[in-house]
This record gives structure tokens, sequence and C-alpha cells, in this order.
């Protein structure tokens, strides 16, 4: 296991591999970042990290699926979410697309289930620990994070007082910001 998930990943990873592994299966060919955070919202209501999830946010969370698949030798899954104006994957998928979705369908999930469960369950124990942060470091990660990902517009104040104490409780800025409806 060469990367570190945190708790929020792995909570994430879980229901969009769930959701991935459906499509396979139903023989669909592939799916946008924005409707599977759609289609996620929808089936899985009652997970609040899921709700604030973004088609931005994604991509994280779907590292953490591919570790598994690529720990396994099985075909890449994540190869079936596309970005909406190319139709291909994003650049955290390596290889050529079109075959590895050909591999997906063709490939029996029916008995991975279970061993991807035991894998999160040994990353779970793995996961980042989060470390504090300094306030003063905090609001700089919070304005740079920020200025990365070209936030838009003002972010409310009691917002903006979340996101940087969740990254002084040691949430990085993506998760911060992910929880928060902001990315």
């Amino acid at each position: 296991m060469d990367q570190r998930f945190t708790q929020l990943d792995l909570l994430i990873a879980k229901p969009l591999y769930s959701m991935l592994v459906e499509l396979a299966r139903n023989g669909g060919d592939t799916i946008t970042y924005g409707d599977l955070v759609r289609l996620a919202r929808a089936e899985y209501p009652g997970i609040d990290a899921i709700q604030r999830m973004i088609p931005r946010g994604v991509g994280r969370r779907l590292e953490a699926v591919r570790a598994f698949t690529r720990s396994r030798g099985y075909p890449d899954i994540t190869s079936l979410v596309v970005q909406q104006d190319s139709g291909e994957c994003g650049s955290g998928f390596f290889g050529n697309g079109a075959t590895t979705r050909a591999e997906v369908k063709a490939f029996d999930w029916s008995s991975v289930d279970a061993q991807l469960l035991l894998y999160f369950e040994e990353l779970s124990r793995a996961a980042v620990r989060p470390r504090k942060v300094p306030r003063a470091k905090a609001k700089e990660q919070f304005f740079d994070f920020a200025k990365s990902r070209s936030i838009r517009g003002p972010v409310p104040n009691k917002v903006r007082e979340t996101v940087i104490q969740d990254i002084c409780n040691g949430a990085s800025p993506e998760d911060a910001f992910t929880k928060a409806g902001l990315c």
C-alpha cells in the first residue's frame, strides 16, 4: 500500500466502488464525474460526506479504489469514470481507457466485494492520523488551497471558520473544503 488514505477517502470510496461494479455488471459504458456524484447522492442519502461531495473531489476517492484493484491485479474499474468535456479518464488514470474498460466489463466482479471490504479495513487501520495544525498555518493552508482550486466568490465567515477549524484539527485542506461542500 503505497498511498495513505484518510477515513473520509475510504468512507466515500466504498459506495463509489459499489456503484462502478453495478455499472460494469449492467454493461454500462462510462459515467461522468458529475453523474457519478449525482447518482451517489441519490443512492446514499444518509452519508453526509457523499451529500457534500462535488465532482472535483472524486478523484482522490477513486484513487483508493484504484489502489485496491492494482493490489489484486484486477482491471482498473475507475476507468469507467470520465471527464464530461473529453469523455476520457481523469489525470489520475494511466493506461488506455477503452482497453481497460473492455477488461472491466469482461471481469467477474461477483467475488470481489468481500476482498474490497477487507482491504479497506486494513487501509482504515493505517489511515492517516490527523495532526493538529496551528491556527495561523491553517489559515494559510485555507487561502492557498482556495487559490489553487480557484474557489470563486466569497466564502461565508461561518463556513470559512469551520474549514479553518477542521484544518486545525488535522484535516487536509481538501477534506475540510469537501466536508464544507466547497470542493
